[in-house]
């Protein structure tokens, strides 16, 4: 049991990774605006409102999206609880 639990303890970490370089810019992006120095303790499934994310937050880094993928995101666009594998899909 021990060992299975193992397992997918570091299949889900595998899993939470970034998978592709536009998983990897937003991961960056966060990291600058929540002030994290690590930008790889963000993993992609976890809400970003709990490394911090909060409204003022989410303005600024719709911004930086909007910049950085030239598309037109609006904070409406973006659930309040979000994590870097929703952003995705709207890039």
């Amino acid at each position: 049991l021990v060992e299975q639990v193992k397992f997918r303890l570091q299949q889900r970490k595998i899993q939470s990774q970034p998978q592709n370089e536009t998983e990897e810019k937003i991961q960056r992006l966060c990291a600058e605006v929540l002030l994290i120095k690590d930008a790889t303790v963000i993993d992609t499934v976890t809400d970003l409102s709990l490394f911090g994310l909060n409204s003022l937050a989410k303005m600024r880094l719709i911004n930086l999206l909007n910049k950085e993928f030239k598309i037109n995101l609006t904070y409406n666009d973006i659930s309040f609880s979000c994590s870097i594998k929703t952003l995705t899909k709207h890039i």
